[in-house]
């Protein structure tokens, strides 16, 4: 299949940039102008790129994108998604498990069943319209097969800060960090070579560029729970303390917490059990003010340095709601 295609029909140059074409079977470098798709043409938007997984042909339009069958011998559209639509082929990338895609408006995941909004988690926006647009000024994509991650970078142009949100596939988890890329560079696309190792062009420095999966010391490590009202907002809470799951070995992040919304959660905590040491899995024991025995919603913080083999394997919360009065 090939898309956005100019031919040279009787002697005439023509341009199609929303048709696509397929080439006859078994003769994949023939594109006769007779074996042009219907699917999702004449709308007047250009076509950016064609992606494909499990019989299905994704046509991402500079507005819209189209999901075509091609299970079949003849094609037909399956769904027309608005607003999903790409500004240039390297916000797309295919995978083992889907294709990843993103624009201003979001980051998106098609699993060969469904469109997946990576942004949303249980019909609740996890990253805020305003702070994702911001990032996305021209965005690149990739997908690191050895830890099934998708990258989503600020900018393939000189236009970002080398900002990067992190897509675990299995974990359905996000993580943004900063200054990971190159930012006064124009980029080429990401491309996955023959080791598997995500790589691309840096054409200001004249240099391949690998992304690195290896964990690194941080200064300036945060994590930051979402605030939790443990599905009944309406109900007064006591929390008496927190179990966090831990190992690594250097200088541990910060404990702090917000109630009710809190959006600084920068309160203080009592320390039962520090995080110190481990090269296995510590139990570290935090207990909270006065602040904490009489609130709706109740928010966990760890900010600070974090050693490069920092890792938390769960967040244990003791809590009991408290009478209605």
């Amino acid at each position: 299949y090939a898309g956005n295609v100019v031919q040279t029909i009787d002697g005439s140059v023509e341009k199609y940039p929303d048709r696509i074409l397929k080439s006859p079977v078994n003769q994949f470098d023939k594109f006769p102008s007779k074996n042009a798709i219907a699917c999702g043409s004449n709308d007047g938007d250009a076509i950016v790129h064609l992606a494909t997984f499990a019989d299905r042909l994704l046509q991402f339009n500079k507005q819209i994108m189209y999901i075509i069958n091609i299970a079949q011998a003849s094609e037909f559209m399956e769904t027309k998604h608005a607003f999903k639509g790409i500004s240039h082929h390297s916000a797309v990338c295919t995978t083992d498990l889907g294709v990843a895609w993103a624009n201003e408006h979001g980051a998106y995941f098609y699993d060969g069943q469904q469109v997946i909004d990576i942004l949303e988690s249980k019909g609740q926006r996890i990253i805020p319209e305003d702070e994702w647009s911001t990032f996305a000024t021209d965005p690149m994509v990739g997908y690191v097969p050895k830890t099934r991650q998708v990258i989503f970078v600020d900018s393939k142009s000189d236009t970002g800060n080398g900002s990067t949100f992190v897509y675990d596939v299995i974990t359905k988890s996000l993580t943004r960090g900063s200054d990971r890329i190159e930012a006064e560079a124009y980029k080429s696309n990401f491309i996955n070579d023959y080791n598997g190792d995500l790589i691309y062009y840096d054409y200001v420095n004249n240099a391949m560029m690998k992304w690195d999966t290896t964990a690194t010391l941080s200064s300036a490590a945060e994590y930051i729970t979402k605030d939790i009202d443990f599905d009944n907002p309406a109900i007064r809470k006591r929390i008496y303390k927190v179990y966090i799951t831990y190992k690594g070995n250097g200088t541990f992040p910060t404990v702090t917490y917000g109630v009710n919304g809190d959006s600084t959660p920068t309160n203080a905590v009592t320390t039962v059990t520090a995080m110190s040491n481990n090269n296995e899995w510590a139990i570290a024991e935090y207990k909270f003010g006065s602040d904490a025995n009489n609130c709706y919603s109740f928010q966990l913080k760890l900010a600070g340095a974090a050693p490069a083999d920092f890792e938390i394997n769960d967040i244990s919360i003791v809590y009991r709601d408290k009478r209605v009065k």
